[in-house]
């Protein structure tokens, strides 16, 4: 049976996280919807300010004159210091002058508290101790002494000398007995001494006991509530639990900003943890609401304990901001090169669209006129059925005898540059008899000195028979691309001229200038430029003539490159 309730409680420990963490988000979402409605929480205070001032500028009655005043002071004193310290004067001269003793020296009390909570000790330090404490009745003693126990508490917090601290501590929990004897055991003012008093000893128990007490008494969402629980965060934290110190941080939070109190330390407190825990971003944007806030009240003691945290969750966050750069970076770089190729793939899509549109139309105009070609001639196609098997046989033997032809054209000129080759070997070969003296097999191999050149005008000549046989209109039809005035007229209509040769080659699918440079035994720098001037003369555009050049003559078979 033990083992049973073991085993339930280890079941649901799991089950109790999850709820925790449920909580504590929660919160943040409530936390974060305060933060961005903030203005309007502030707008709702400086309209209950605006009335009151409105309203002290219409009476004439000390004793409402004292009273909006007061309220203003209440209004201020978490707001705007300085004008919390500006209101409660007038009400310390309204006193004055009504001659009200007990509200002079109450007003006096606040004052000093109000300077503390600036930072001000000495001059709220003066301020009570120029006070005459026989004068006060239990109520304002009880209060003078709260305030002596806050600034003395205020004091050994900011010190960082041990010794002066525990002076100050020491004097704190003199002025805390003190005021024990002169207020009731269960009111706010007891309670919440005494709570800081338990805090400082390290009786966290007794601390959450009273804290308890306080939050029972203190409105819900009210500035009241705000600090008790703070102090229960506080409680929590020294206690080593982190979730609930940041619970009671958030709760304390979403107090203050929906009161617009701008003298907070929940929400500066809970932003230095989320910075610990690495919530950066959440973090981040606390601290920047609490520094602005602290600024808006106008102390610089809140300053002064913000800007270090500020500094670290700064430097935090933009670390952070440093790596989201560097990944925008490459996420930029990555999509404008996805783009690129978008656009690229896009402009081939569109372009290839283009061109199967052009060829579904043309398509569509030879269906067409197909049909109705078909449609003339059905008739004619049945008696002429046989002359189109005979046509058909003789277009075959046609191209057959067109493909050989060029066939015959390629390999006769690869003979002919071979054979020059090898007439240029044979008086290399000569060379080198004559250099070692054996002149008569030189002799047996040639009496002549210039074998080459004869056999490359003999090249020439047969090339010129062959290629005029095949294309005899080439001339003509190559003069008509060119400007009149640049057009080559032969002397022999047997003999082309080194240009037309060029051209000649171009015509039969030879358009490399290194293999033409070699067939013609010119230098390539010498078929670049004869090139270059035949096309400068062309009629139309330059980058089109050597193509119209390989459509002249009607034979567009490329199986004489293949030969060659």
């Amino acid at each position: 049976m033990k083992l049973f309730f073991i085993l339930i409680i280890f079941l649901c420990l799991p089950l109790h996280s999850n709820a925790q963490n449920e909580n504590i988000n929660s919160l943040y979402r409530q936390l974060d919807d305060a933060v961005a409605n903030s203005a309007v929480f502030i707008k709702q205070r400086e309209k209950r300010i605006a009335t009151l001032k409105n309203s002290l500028q219409q009476t004439k009655n000390t004793e409402s004159i004292y009273q909006l005043n007061f309220r203003l002071f209440e209004e201020y004193r978490s707001f705007i210091n300085d004008s919390a310290i500006a209101y409660i004067k007038r009400c310390i001269d309204i006193s004055h002058n009504a001659g009200d003793k007990h509200r002079e020296t109450y007003c006096m009390i606040l004052i000093a508290h109000q300077l503390t909570t600036g930072g001000m000790y000495f001059e709220a330090s003066e301020i009570l101790d120029k006070m005459n404490k026989s004068m006060f009745g239990k109520r304002e003693l009880g209060i003078y002494y709260k305030t002596k126990n806050y600034l003395y508490n205020e004091l050994g917090y900011h010190s960082n000398i041990p010794e002066v601290q525990k002076q100050y501590y020491r004097q704190a929990s003199i002025y805390s007995d003190s005021m024990y004897c002169q207020v009731d055991r269960h009111s706010t003012d007891y309670l919440e001494v005494k709570e800081r008093t338990l805090i400082y000893n390290n009786q966290y128990a007794e601390a959450l006991h009273i804290n308890n007490q306080l939050l029972g008494m203190a409105k819900p969402l009210s500035h009241k509530y705000a600090i008790a629980a703070y102090y229960r965060q506080l409680i929590y934290e020294h206690m080593g639990n982190t979730e609930k110190m940041k619970y009671w941080l958030a709760k304390s939070a979403i107090c203050d900003i929906r009161n617009a109190i701008m003298d907070q330390a929940s929400l500066w407190t809970l932003a230095r943890q989320l910075d610990k825990e690495g919530d950066i971003d959440r973090s981040y944007r606390y601290i920047n609401y609490a520094w602005n806030a602290a600024n808006f009240f106008g102390t610089r003691i809140r300053n002064w304990q913000i800007s270090p945290i500020v500094h670290y969750i700064s430097k935090d966050y933009q670390k952070i901001i440093r790596s989201k750069n560097r990944i925008l970076s490459i996420f930029t770089v990555t999509v404008s090169l996805m783009s690129v190729l978008l656009l690229f793939l896009l402009y081939y899509v569109n372009k290839q669209r283009k061109h199967l549109v052009m060829a579904r139309n043309t398509l569509k105009e030879a269906n067409e006129s197909l049909e109705q070609l078909n449609r003339k001639l059905s008739e004619s196609n049945r008696k002429l059925d046989a002359t189109n098997h005979k046509l058909s046989d003789t277009n075959h033997k046609l191209n057959e005898s067109n493909r050989v032809k060029e066939a015959y054209i390629g390999r006769f000129i690869g003979m002919c540059s071979l054979y020059i080759d090898k007439m240029d070997d044979l008086r290399r070969q000569i060379n080198r008899m004559m250099l070692n003296r054996q002149y008569e097999k030189v002799m047996q191999i040639t009496k002549s000195a210039d074998i080459k050149n004869k056999e490359i005008d003999e090249l020439y000549v047969n090339f010129d028979a062959v290629f005029i046989t095949l294309f005899p209109n080439f001339v003509n039809d190559f003069n008509a691309l060119l400007k009149p005035k640049d057009r080559i007229h032969l002397s022999n209509p047997n003999k082309l001229t080194t240009p037309i040769r060029v051209f000649a080659l171009i015509r039969l699918g030879i358009d490399d200038s290194t293999k033409i440079a070699e067939f013609l035994h010119y230098s390539v720098n010498t078929i670049y430029n004869y090139r270059a001037k035949i096309k400068n003369s062309a009629i139309g555009d330059r980058n089109m003539f050597e193509k119209q050049i390989k459509e002249l003559g009607n034979i567009k078979d490329t199986e004489t490159t293949q030969v060659l």
